[in-house]
């Protein structure tokens, strides 16, 4: 009981954090995700193409790659661990599975798709071929359009940038590297009744 009262305590302050760094309200259906214990699946053992493809519900090993790779530039790796070290495809590809609707599903894969052509238009190639100079480039403009936006702005990819980093950085904060390096977990004591006084630190008024 005690154990499932931390992981919830802790699934409300990866939501509370990930609404702050959005800046607002996260959707219901990540809400409602993280609150019911959806989390990045464990990997197969076995590392074969047949057993990889047979794990993925709904992201295919291409869109998996893609979505680590602009996760990355979202979370980078730094002193902390990134994106990708968290595992976040796991986490988006489940969350698409069992809490998002159809449609949603579908236009969240047909945003994908959108930056794979916005990155063939601007460099001439997909999206997780480009050098990484070049996939931040598109990934800042993403960010630009989808919370700074304009009259010009790409109305399809403006809603489904928001989408996509809401479920990066939600996934981030519910994954272990993220639980243990960045929300510095504070674990619940054991009970001692009796320990000498000085152990317990100073008394208080």
């Amino acid at each position: 009981m005690m154990l499932d009262a931390r992981r919830m305590i802790h699934r409300r302050e990866a939501l509370r954090r990930a609404a702050c760094l959005l800046g607002g309200a996260l959707s219901a259906p990540t809400i409602e995700g993280v609150l019911a214990g959806c989390q990045a699946a464990q990997a197969p053992a076995d590392t074969s193409t047949s057993a990889i493809a047979g794990a993925r519900r709904t992201l295919s090993p291409e869109q998996r790659e893609m979505v680590l790779a602009m996760g990355e530039h979202i979370l980078p790796e730094t002193d902390s661990p990134g994106a990708r070290t968290a595992r976040v495809d796991e986490f988006v590809d489940a969350m698409l599975t069992d809490y998002y609707p159809s449609e949603k599903r579908d236009q969240f894969l047909a945003g994908l798709d959108g930056v794979d052509d916005r990155a063939r238009r601007r460099f001439g190639g997909d999206f997780t071929t480009l050098p990484r100079g070049q996939q931040l480039e598109l990934v800042q403009a993403l960010n630009r359009e989808a919370f700074q936006p304009t009259s010009g702005s790409h109305a399809p990819l403006r809603s489904f940038f928001r989408t996509f980093k809401e479920l990066v950085i939600v996934g981030y904060y519910t994954s272990e590297v993220g639980a243990t390096k960045e929300l510095r977990p504070n674990p619940i004591g054991s009970w001692e009744a009796d320990i000498p006084y000085g152990e317990g630190g100073r008394s208080w008024a």
